[in-house]
């Protein structure tokens, strides 16, 4: 995950460093549309590869398929307003047992040595709605990602934006560079949530039982309305159960700098 994310910080620096060049033309801001319905018959696995807009993910009902909706956005020059988004493509393949959608940028008339459409402020904003019980892995560089009433097993990784789970159920691993998270858990196998310089809020269900830990660099730990056992608290360290405290189900946060908040969702 640190490499990945080193490669993506480098591939961020890039576009800001050369997002100057040559755009002193006037620019207008054109939109385009997608769609796509993919099978997901012996799906195991979706994964999302997005460079830079929004993502959210909702629960769909037919197990059969998932549907992926994208909004393209970018300047352009005006004499190109009337021409298809080239510079901007959504690909999804399907290897094995995953469905791999993937967003590339790709210069005018693709005869430049690097892939991207620099200056443009190129961005795509998805909409999945995906089936239960098949795992999902969401990368994203630049871009906030939701959700609500998932109960699929999920993985994020995310350079710049907010992470908000609502009503959710499931394994969750989520890392953030520079970002906060929010989430609220109803019944989960395991989460584990890092960021480096973002602050981190749990809602959780009181009937969970599992091991709560927490540790930061700089930042507070506090917790509230949480029936929690045998509470270890220390400046920068948390630990404590909650319910029967399986130590097969562990929830655990950590952040560099920012703060970290338990929150019981129901009334003790």
């Amino acid at each position: 995950m640190r490499s990945r994310l080193l490669v993506i910080l480098a591939i961020s620096g890039f576009l800001v460093s050369f997002s100057g060049c040559g755009l002193m033309s006037k620019k207008y801001l054109k939109t385009e549309s997608f769609e796509q319905t993919v099978s997901t018959s012996g799906i195991k696995k979706i994964k999302l590869e997005n460079i830079s807009g929004n993502i959210l993910i909702k629960q769909g009902i037919d197990s059969s398929k998932m549907t992926v909706e994208a909004t393209k956005e970018i300047k352009v020059r005006k004499k190109d307003l009337d021409k298809p988004i080239d510079e901007i493509e959504i690909n999804i393949d399907t290897d094995d047992n995953m469905i791999r959608i993937k967003t590339e940028y790709n210069a005018p008339n693709r005869k430049t040595i690097f892939n991207f459409n620099m200056g443009n402020k190129a961005s795509v904003d998805y909409v999945i709605t995906v089936p239960p019980g098949i795992d999902l892995g969401i990368e994203n560089v630049n871009g906030n990602i939701t959700s609500d009433k998932l109960d699929n097993d999920l993985s994020i990784d995310l350079v710049n934006g907010k992470t908000e789970i609502t009503n959710y159920s499931g394994i969750l691993q989520c890392e953030i560079v520079n970002g906060s998270f929010t989430g609220e858990i109803l019944n989960t196998g395991g989460v584990g949530i890092s960021t480096v310089n973002g602050s981190v809020t749990l809602n959780l269900n009181n009937y969970i039982n599992a091991e709560l830990w927490a540790e930061t660099v700089n930042g507070k730990i506090s917790d509230s309305n949480l029936m929690i056992k045998e509470i270890e608290k220390k400046k920068r360290k948390f630990k404590g159960y909650l319910g029967s405290g399986s130590p097969d189900t562990q929830i655990k946060v950590n952040t560099v700098n920012g703060k970290i908040k338990f929150m019981g969702k129901d009334e003790i």
